[in-house]
């Protein structure tokens, strides 16, 4: 990767924690957040209510992953959106390496600033929900595929079966 590339890539860091991070607690709290975060104060509290979420039929692995966040930050509205920003960065840098594969040259940067500016991005990598991660999973199980494809081997399928 070239300076200027490394540069560039740079402000995309940047420019996505600067978007994700300034006012995180400004937004409303949704319902599901609270829910969901109620669930991992539960679950961080007892291990023994570790499929709590799975009685509403949510799949658990967000609420696990939340538990640590909920001990490090005090608020707890807070700690559930960081960790949905980290997840959005995943998905950032996922998207950028699935570009440079598919297209190469300079099309990852357009996907990343499209990324930056796509509204679904925006509310959901700022949002404690679900749909943050998920959208993580996809993008890298779609990054993964076509790895496969482009270049077969038994890493990048175990991988895509994985996801």
């Amino acid at each position: 990767m070239k300076s200027k590339e490394k540069i560039i890539l740079l402000s995309l860091i940047l420019l996505y924690f600067v978007t994700r991070l300034i006012n995180l607690d400004i937004l409303p709290i949704t319902t599901d957040e609270a829910i969901y975060l109620h669930w991992a104060r539960i679950i961080g509290d007892d291990f023994g209510q570790l499929f709590l979420p799975l009685m509403d039929g949510k799949t658990p692995l967000f609420m696990w992953l939340v538990i640590p966040f909920l001990k490090l930050i005090a608020d707890p509205f807070i700690a559930g959106r960081v960790l949905s920003v980290l997840f959005g960065f995943g998905t950032l840098m996922t998207l950028l390496l699935l570009a440079r594969s598919l297209f190469g040259g300079k099309a990852w940067i357009w996907v990343g600033l499209l990324y930056l500016v796509t509204p679904f991005a925006l509310m959901h990598d700022r949002l404690a929900l679900v749909e943050g991660m998920l959208l993580f999973w996809e993008v890298l199980f779609l990054y993964f595929l076509v790895r496969l494809a482009q270049h077969p081997s038994v890493w990048s399928a175990i991988v895509v079966g994985g996801t």
